[in-house]
Parts: structure tokens; C-alpha cells; sequence
């Protein structure tokens, strides 16, 4: 009875055992059916996962490859956005050196007016002037030089704002005038006048 029982159980052992290896092997296939899709002919295993290896070594190239790009196009990115920095600093260094330039070129006397005349009645050939000479805010300098026959005179008076001290007579008033008015034009002007006043 006993042998019966062990055959019984080894039977039903075998029987589970079989299930089992046909279980796995229904397994086996499905996975080969998967590797072996694409294949124009039937093949072994092996031979599918070596095309499939294959395959795996191509993308793993490509990625490579573009992750070199990738890397690449980043250093060449980090360095235009430095250039653009540097260019930038540059830019804004120009911009306050023309800033300051501006500014002494402002207070530079280069607006300039010259108005000749005639200071005495026995004199002709208007030999008597002023000469404005102003910076764009109106400041500077009213020099006037008086020729009669025996004598030339010189002058000097300070212009601020385009207003003299002392006052101004009416030739250097004129040619403070005309230097104010061409604050944005070049060259000297000469305005002819008739007479000292």
C-alpha cells in the first residue's frame, strides 16, 4: 500500500513537473516569437538576440553621438552667452565713456560768433570786434577789441547764461546771440554789423 501511495504521489509530482516545464516553455516562445519579429526567416534564439544586441549597439551609438552634440551645443552656448556678456560691459563701457566725452566736450567753448564793426566814425573796414566764445550751456567768454586810429583797445567780460558781467554792449550781445544759436552748428559765423554803439 505504501508503494502504491509513493507511486501516486510521484505520479502527481510528475504530472505538475510536466505542467510546469510546459508552462516555461509556452514562455520561451512567446519570447522568442518577440525577438524573432522582423526577422525574414525563422530563427534560432541566439541568432535573435544577437541581431537584437546589434540594434541595441546602433541606438546606443546614436545616443552617444547626441549626447555629444548635446554637450557640444551646450559649451557653444555658454560661450555666445559670455561673449554677449563681455560685449554687453563693453557696450555699457562705450556708452559712459561717449557719456563723459559729451560732457567735457559741453563744457568745451565751442560755440563761437564773431561780429566786426566799425568803432569809430573816421575808420572803415570793420578792423573792430567781438568774439563770443561759449559752451552749451551759455557760459564763456565776450572779448572785444575797439581799433581807432591812434589806438586799439581790448576787452573781456564773463558770460554766464548767456548774460554778460558787466553789461553787454549791443555788438557783443550779438555775438553771444549768434553763439548760443549755433549750440549744434559748425563753423564760426561772422555777422557783419555797421557800428559801435
Amino acid at each position: 500500500m505504501y508503494v502504491a501511495v509513493s507511486a501516486l504521489v510521484l505520479g502527481y509530482l510528475g504530472l505538475v513537473g510536466s505542467w510546469l516545464a510546459l508552462r516555461t516553455l509556452a514562455k520561451v516562445r512567446r519570447s522568442t516569437a518577440v525577438l524573432a519579429r522582423g526577422a525574414e526567416s525563422p530563427e534560432s534564439v541566439l541568432e535573435a538576440i544577437e541581431r537584437h544586441i546589434a540594434a541595441v549597439d546602433i541606438v546606443n551609438a546614436k545616443v552617444d553621438r547626441l549626447r555629444s552634440e548635446v554637450a557640444d551645443a551646450r559649451t557653444e552656448a555658454a560661450e555666445a552667452r559670455e561673449e554677449a556678456s563681455r560685449a554687453r560691459a563693453e557696450q555699457q563701457e562705450l556708452g559712459e565713456d561717449v557719456d563723459g566725452l559729451l560732457a567735457d566736450t559741453a563744457r568745451g567753448l565751442r560755440n563761437v560768433a564773431l561780429v566786426r564793426f566799425d568803432a569809430a566814425d573816421d575808420m572803415s573796414g570793420r578792423l573792430s570786434f567781438a568774439l563770443a566764445l561759449l559752451d552749451d550751456d551759455g557760459d564763456g567768454v565776450a572779448i572785444t577789441s575797439l581799433a581807432c586810429r591812434t589806438e586799439t583797445r581790448l576787452f573781456a567780460k564773463g558770460v554766464t547764461d548767456g548774460v554778460g558781467e558787466p553789461a553787454l554792449t549791443v555788438e557783443e550781445q550779438r555775438a553771444v546771440d549768434a553763439a548760443l544759436a549755433r549750440r549744434n552748428v559748425r563753423p564760426v559765423e561772422i555777422i557783419p554789423s555797421r557800428k559801435a554803439s
